[in-house]
């Protein structure tokens, strides 16, 4: 964990340094698709612009399709390294020195997971219980987390929030769900 976390530090950092002195949005409030492009490279954060799937090419149509992108830069407004005003999005002055202390800037990350819950939950084909009941599964997820005195698998961590926030469902037609987790009915 600790690697993907001092990676997510180091994007904000760059995230934040690439966004200088501020960067124009869209009228939706999101990164421009040429902007975008550039930032999955910079950041390497994994997004696949215009992906192929089998022989069809999916035309990328705008930032938002690109979840870590996304939720990157919601991320960093949420922890108030970034701002948006005016249709563009700007570096928050009075936070600038968390950038120089990589330890404050984790903590404040960490602190703002509880506001990130729309980046973190988007909406798509298939909602997410998660989305219904962040909160609740951040929590569980949390306590977990804290518990343990060494690595947790990532399969454990799915069980973790789908035990905190499936039993307030009724799941009796609910189709197989991912691999790596189960589900328990009551």
């Amino acid at each position: 964990m600790s690697e993907a976390v001092g990676g997510t530090v180091e994007q904000v950092r760059a995230l934040v340094g690439w966004v200088g002195t501020g960067r124009k949005l869209t009228q939706t409030g999101r990164v421009t698709l040429a902007d975008a492009r550039a930032l999955v490279e910079v950041l390497d954060t994994g997004d696949r612009m215009d992906p192929m799937i089998g022989d069809r090419a999916f035309k990328t149509k705008s930032s938002e399709e690109l979840y870590q992108l996304t939720l990157l830069v919601e991320w960093a407004k949420a922890a108030r390294v970034l701002r948006t005003a005016g249709g563009r999005l700007l570096p928050v002055k009075k936070n600038a020195a968390l950038l120089d202390r990589p330890d404050e800037l984790r903590r404040t990350l960490f602190g703002a997971l509880p506001r990130i819950s729309p980046a973190v939950t988007a909406s798509g084909w298939l909602e997410s219980l998660f989305a219904h009941e962040y909160d609740r599964g951040l929590r569980a997820l949390l306590q977990r987390l804290y518990a343990a005195t060494t690595p947790v698998r990532l399969s454990d961590l799915y069980e973790v929030v789908w035990q905190a926030v499936s039993p307030l469902y009724v799941l009796d037609d609910l189709p197989l769900r991912p691999s790596g987790t189960s589900a328990h009915r009551q």
